[in-house]
């Protein structure tokens, strides 16, 4: 906790998050993103409140998000996941501004295209944006049901994993999933394989 409000106290969130700017290096944004992702995590479990709201007030959110888009490697992609998770656990105003920065849908297409490391940071942040807050419950529910009921396999596998961290993190997203209509493709799928 020193180091980080050391960081803190040395404007050191406020050049991180400009080292996520897109005219920098993939590599560079990844490692400024896991950094962020470090610093807001907190220690045992009790996020940094001070730099969640010094990153969000700084405009990383949205420079995360943007790292979730396009042709970004996935590294990258990975560590923004890392840090929106870290940036929206226990931290109702950032779930609220990465739903804003249309962050949603693309965590749920990591989950969907992206490795294992990648997909579990994203179902991280995701099971994070989730709690306490019904509006992205329920719209990371109908995009993960979504992505479950795709036609490719491997996304259809990834985003029964996604449901299953969702469903086990929180009661209230058991219910958002079935009201997506989760529970019964999830039953679909299992019939198809065993018919």
């Amino acid at each position: 906790a020193v180091n980080q409000d050391a960081v803190e106290k040395h404007q050191g969130i406020g050049k991180l998050v400009g080292l996520l700017e897109s005219t920098i290096s993939d590599k560079v944004r990844a490692e400024a993103a896991e950094a962020l992702a470090v610093l807001a995590r907190g220690f045992q479990g009790n996020p940094n409140k001070s730099i969640q709201d010094h990153v969000s007030t700084a405009g990383g959110i949205s420079l995360l998000v943007a790292l979730l888009h396009g042709d970004t490697a996935e590294r990258a992609k990975e560590s923004a996941a890392a840090a929106l998770w870290s940036l929206a656990t226990k931290h109702y105003n950032n779930q609220v501004a990465v739903a804003d920065a249309d962050g949603i849908a693309p965590l749920v297409a990591v989950v969907g295209i992206c490795g294992d490391v990648a997909q579990e940071q994203a179902a991280g942040a995701l099971a994070a944006l989730a709690l306490d807050n019904s509006k992205n419950e329920v719209s990371i529910a109908k995009l993960t049901v979504a992505l479950l009921g795709s036609d490719d396999k491997q996304a259809s596998a990834k985003a029964a994993l996604a449901i299953s961290r969702l469903a086990r993190s929180h009661s209230s997203n058991q219910a958002a999933i079935a009201n997506a209509g989760g529970v019964t493709l999830l039953v679909s799928l299992l019939d198809a394989k065993e018919g």
